[in-house]
C-alpha cells in the first residue's frame, strides 16, 4: 500500500468517524480498480442486481463487477438471462461472505485490530474464497458429472446427480 493511501486510512482510523466509515478507508486502500473505464449500462446493470444494498457510487468492488460485468458480455454477447442470474448468484453468495467478515471483524478487542482485521480480510480472504471456491468447484462437478453420472447417461437415464 503506498504511504500516502496509509495515511489517509490511519487518519480515518484514528479519528472519530464511524467506524464503517474507516473500513472503507482501509477496503478502498487495499482493493486495487483496473484503469478500465466503465461503461453507464454496465454500472446500471450492476447497481440493479445490487439494489438496497446501500453500495458508495466509489465502493472498488462496484466499480470492478461493472468491469467484469463488461468483460463477461464481451464474452457472452449480448449478456443472456443465464449470464446475469450467474452474477446475481455471486452477489447473494458475496454478501454471506461478507455478513460473516463482519462477525469475525467484531470478535476483535479494539477500533486497530478491527482495522488490521479489514486489511487482512480483504486481501486474504479473497484469496481464500477463490480457493474454497474451485475446491467447491471439484467436489460439485464431481458429484454432478463424475462416474456416477456417466453410467447413468450409458443406461438410458438423465439428468444430473449429486
Amino acid at each position: 500500500m503506498p504511504i500516502s493511501k496509509a495515511k489517509s486510512v490511519l487518519a480515518v482510523n484514528d479519528s472519530d468517524e464511524p467506524i464503517f466509515r474507516a473500513f472503507g478507508a482501509v477496503q478502498r486502500a487495499v482493493s486495487p480498480v483496473a484503469a478500465t473505464k466503465v461503461t453507464a449500462s454496465a454500472l446500471a446493470e450492476i447497481d440493479r442486481i445490487l439494489a438496497g444494498r446501500r453500495i458508495a457510487p466509489d465502493n472498488p468492488g462496484r466499480i470492478e463487477a461493472a468491469q467484469i460485468f463488461m468483460a463477461i458480455g464481451a464474452a457472452d454477447s449480448p449478456m443472456t438471462p443465464v449470464g446475469l442470474a450467474w452474477i446475481g448468484a455471486y452477489a447473494e453468495a458475496a454478501l454471506e461472505v461478507a455478513k460473516v467478515d463482519v462477525d469475525n471483524i467484531d470478535l476483535r478487542p479494539d477500533r486497530e485490530s478491527k482495522a488490521e482485521m479489514v486489511v487482512a480480510g480483504t486481501v486474504l480472504g479473497d484469496r481464500l474464497f477463490g480457493a474454497f471456491r474451485r475446491a467447491a468447484g471439484e467436489r460439485v462437478s464431481r458429484g454432478r458429472y463424475g462416474a456416477t453420472h456417466r453410467a447413468t447417461r450409458r443406461a438410458g437415464h438423465g439428468g444430473p446427480t449429486e
